[in-house]
């Protein structure tokens, strides 16, 4: 017996980080928890499903290549997990100082 409205379907599928979460416990090194999830659109539909992540280590020296966002293609350059560190540390900084300035006013 065939499905009700059983139809052969084509699309793309891709994955993709969704999240990223950093733990920076007083005293502990920090810890990145980045969460996938895949993509599917079939038609005009598009379908998210979750499908796990990355847990990854703090580790100051490990170099990064650095690639394009775009089309992933290497950019030439890289920094150190240590450098990401900094600039996000200085990211919340400036953002929280903005913030408190408001609150002042």
């Amino acid at each position: 017996m065939a499905d009700y409205k059983e139809s052969q379907v084509s699309g793309t599928q891709w994955q993709r980080c969704n999240a990223i979460h950093i733990q920076n416990t007083y005293g502990q090194l920090p810890s990145i928890t980045m969460q996938e999830e895949q993509i599917t659109i079939v038609g005009d539909q598009t379908f998210q499903r979750s499908v796990g992540g990355l847990n990854i280590a703090f580790d100051p020296s490990e170099e990064i290549q650095l690639l394009n966002p775009a089309d992933g293609s290497p950019l030439g350059a890289s920094m150190t997990q240590a450098q990401i560190h900094v600039a996000i540390w200085s990211l919340y900084m400036a953002k929280a100082a903005a913030r408190d300035l408001e609150q002042v006013v």
